[in-house]
């Protein structure tokens, strides 16, 4: 065996050495959480998210380390397949791991809104470049894991998405508009608003001849905002067709313009072609020539 050949084999053996011994450390920071979260668990679960967090906050720590390497996520595919905990291409590693921490063979479905709720945290906060040390008062001052859960990527909940929309319309909508539907009829009881309030609610049958009736009427505050949540959005959808077919109209105009002005220029300098003395006429001619 040459020295080449030895050199070689040591280099593979030194690297194959260094992987099992990242493996084996993912394995003791995994085993360790799950006694956390066992401790937990059997502990504090129902009085306390403190030691929660904590673990969580541990998962967040070792999700930025793995995440980082090479690899730890086969380790971590490695790690569930020998616990028998399922898992496909599109599984995140936040959640891979999550369901390692927090999760068995047989228990992993049934909690799975929980351990999604658990990744998600953990994605937003490495996002939002928390570590373990910053992530109870990062889940305190987004108001809870089901809400982090719940925020779409702009960090907006679907409640607070449809408040906005609401806003938008009682805004909107709070002075008369050119495209209002039915105009300046006498209000029943059925159909007064809340005191302090604008609107209320009318639920309208279209008769057999085409015409309409309104057949009841309702003042109810969840219901009202409801329709103005959907108001408010269909509000915003136009703003932002409207803004578009503007941006494309200025678009066109600039495009003309342009054209235009191309277009006048060549015509200048045909223009200005057609005058030349005979003398530069002739010397463009022999220039061409030339050339």
């Amino acid at each position: 065996m040459t020295n080449n050949t030895k050199s070689t084999i040591s280099k593979k053996a030194l690297n194959a050495a260094r992987k099992q011994e990242a493996f084996n450390g993912l394995v003791e920071q995994i085993n360790a959480l799950v006694e956390k979260r066992v401790r937990w668990e059997q502990g504090t679960y129902a009085a306390s998210n403190t030691e929660l967090y904590g673990i969580l906050g541990n998962c967040l720590d070792l999700f930025i380390e793995v995440k980082k390497s090479y690899d730890l996520p086969k380790g971590v595919n490695s790690l569930l397949d020998v616990f028998g905990i399922k898992y496909n291409s599109a599984t995140s590693l936040e959640l891979k791991l999550v369901r390692l921490v927090f999760a068995s063979k047989d228990n992993a479905e049934h909690i799975g809104n929980r351990l999604f709720g658990y990744a998600r945290v953990i994605r937003v906060a490495s996002e939002a470049k928390q570590t373990s040390a910053t992530l109870s008062q990062f889940i305190a001052d987004n108001h809870g894991i089901e809400e982090i859960r719940r925020a779409n990527k702009d960090g907006v909940t679907a409640a607070e998405k449809q408040k906005q929309q609401a806003d938008l319309a009682r805004i909107e909508l709070i002075e008369p508009r050119d495209d209002e539907l039915f105009q300046n009829f006498e209000m029943p009881d059925q159909l007064q608003p809340l005191d302090g309030e604008h609107f209320s609610l009318a639920l309208v049958r279209k008769n057999a001849d085409g015409t309409g009736s309104i057949v009841f009427g309702t003042n109810n505050g969840a219901a009202v905002s409801t329709v103005l949540s959907i108001a408010g959005k269909s509000l915003s959808d136009k703003a932002v067709d409207a803004a578009q077919a503007d941006f494309h109209a200025k678009q066109e105009s600039i495009k003309a313009a342009n054209i235009a002005a191309v277009s006048a220029a060549i015509a200048n300098r045909l223009k200005t072609s057609s005058v030349q003395s005979p003398q530069s006429t002739e010397l463009h001619a022999a220039e061409e020539q030339f050339v």
